[in-house]
């Protein structure tokens, strides 16, 4: 293998590390999630299993009606035109899964 090959491949390896961990980063701090994900919530999880699953929501709001919080998510690939598709994940006061949705919204 002569020098010019030796450095392409370095360089080519390089630049797969890189788009590789923007990838990981953008997965582990949540925002989106895909039909596969969503499937994996189940009533009765906790906060903690949650978000180690799906990462950090894109909101993470308390209704006042509501006895706990909702994180909201993206859904990867779903929505068009002036809305997109989100996924809800409802916590009772407790920190546990009450409920899930998918719904669209309105794009700002």
């Amino acid at each position: 293998m002569n020098k010019l090959s030796f450095r392409r491949r370095v360089r080519s390896a390089a630049l797969a590390v890189v788009l590789c961990s923007a990838a990981l980063a953008q997965a582990a701090t949540g925002f989106v999630v895909n039909a596969a994900q969503q499937a994996s919530i189940k009533v009765g999880m906790s906060r903690t299993e949650v978000r180690a699953l799906l990462g950090r929501p894109a909101h993470n709001v308390k209704y006042r009606a509501e006895p706990g919080r909702t994180w909201t998510y993206g859904v990867l690939g779903l929505g068009s035109g002036m809305e997109r598709t989100v996924f809800d994940v409802d916590f009772s006061a407790g920190g546990q899964v009450l409920s899930t949705s998918q719904r669209e919204e309105a794009m700002d």
